[in-house]
């Protein structure tokens, strides 16, 4: 005895199956495809992207002078991002500068989520550098003791590559503020 399927009921089972592949599809882009891009080398966080732009010029002890791009991380909330989750190849040619209306004594920054070696230069109220550090990824944060006003942060080996080192000179009058970020809701 053969049993006759009626063409409408495959039709709804095919139906059916094609639906749940397509929520299948679209939970995947929901979930994977962020998650894809995060992983990247190329990646930059929005939170670093909506920082405002700007340009600062550092004489370096042997005279050069360093013309860098800049994102100006000058609220708490920046500072405490940081470069976090940033892909390698975007910190490439990217530099951070932490900004503080006032000179701090002691002022600690968090490095979680960093993904590439990092290099922090310590600037003094006057704009001379004092103080280069090295920043492991895995590093929890770092302590900066000494008196200072600004922070410069790149990837290792961007520093070298601009000559910028112990005694170089910041420009302090001269901070261009190229864009600043759009207030949420404007």
């Amino acid at each position: 005895m053969t049993v006759k399927v009626h063409w409408s009921t495959r039709l709804k089972q095919l139906l059916g199956g094609l639906a749940l592949l397509g929520v299948a599809f679209l939970i995947g882009l929901y979930w994977v495809a962020p998650n894809l891009a995060r992983a990247a080398d190329s990646y930059l966080p929005h939170m670093i992207t909506e920082l405002p732009a700007g340009a600062i010029r550092l004489t370096n002890p042997d005279g050069s002078i360093a013309l860098l791009p800049v994102r100006l991380a000058g609220t708490a909330e920046a500072r405490r991002f940081g470069l976090r989750d940033a892909g390698p190849m975007a910190l490439s040619t990217l530099f951070l500068l932490h900004t503080h209306p006032r000179e701090v004594t002691r002022h600690t920054y968090p490095m979680q989520g960093i993904r590439a070696p990092l290099e922090l230069a310590v600037i003094d109220p006057a704009g001379t550098v004092v103080e280069v550090r090295r920043v492991e990824p895995g590093t929890p944060s770092v302590a900066i003791t000494v008196r200072h006003r600004w922070v410069l942060a790149a990837k290792a080996g961007l520093f070298a590559h601009y000559g910028i080192a112990v005694e170089s000179a910041l420009d302090v009058e001269d901070i261009i503020i190229i864009t600043k970020a759009v207030a949420a809701g404007s």
